[in-house]
């Protein structure tokens, strides 16, 4: 398992790098460890590395082929914590194809799991994601609701990138809703958080751009003001 592990990582870390070729030399040594030993969770991990591999080249179906066999190896050994992972990223697929329906559909999924095993990690990412797709398609209240208990969640936890994210996407939802004084709010606290925790990452980029967009929104507001008198 432990080498699994090891090759399934080092073969995300060279997808994000991106070192695709590389990674791809590493997902095929995790699969082929897993592969002999039959073990669910094992098989899980190693399917789990390859979708990450097939979505940074684009090949949605491929993806959502193997997190459909991640989702059933984790939830043969009763893996909650690997079924939500591959869950996630089912969700994450569906919605770079373009498909919102179906990633909110997901989306719920993970929220649902997150409840039912009392797993705040992933009630965190159902929130979160699912919060994302409702500011995408429009519904800013619902995603409001979604982000806000991410956050609280986040906090209690900690989870510091979770809590940077959804602050990142909420300040968003509030901008979109010209409350710029809570969107500052919101937005201050992700990128404190980012600063003192040292994140990176895409997972947290969203609180300083965000945070820039609202600063600018501010100054065209007050150029408009100084206009109009």
């Amino acid at each position: 398992m432990g080498l699994v592990l090891q090759y399934m990582s080092i073969g995300v870390m060279c997808d994000l790098t991106p070192a695709f070729r590389l990674g791809e030399r590493y997902h095929r040594r995790a699969v082929a460890v897993a592969l002999p030993t039959g073990h669910p969770i094992a098989l899980g991990f190693a399917h789990t590395g390859v979708a990450v591999h097939a979505l940074s080249l684009g090949e949605t179906q491929r993806t959502l082929d193997l997190c459909g066999a991640a989702a059933a190896a984790f939830r043969e050994a009763g893996h909650i914590r690997g079924l939500g992972m591959a869950l996630l990223l089912t969700a994450w697929t569906h919605q770079f194809r373009g498909d919102f329906t179906q990633a909110v559909q997901w989306a719920a999924h993970l929220v649902r799991l997150g409840e039912e095993s009392s797993d705040r990690q992933i009630l965190v990412w159902g929130l979160g994601v699912r919060g994302m797709l409702r500011q995408r398609t429009g519904l800013l209240d619902d995603a409001v609701a979604d982000l806000e208990a991410a956050m609280e969640l986040a906090k209690a936890m900690p989870d510091y990138a979770g809590l940077a994210q959804s602050a990142g996407v909420l300040g968003s939802c509030y901008l979109r809703r010209r409350e710029v004084r809570r969107a500052l709010e919101v937005l201050d606290e992700g990128t404190r958080v980012i600063a003192e925790r040292g994140l990176r990452g895409m997972s947290v980029v969203w609180a300083p751009l965000v945070l820039a967009e609202a600063h600018i929104l501010m100054l065209d507001e007050a150029d408009g003001e100084r206009r109009a008198t």
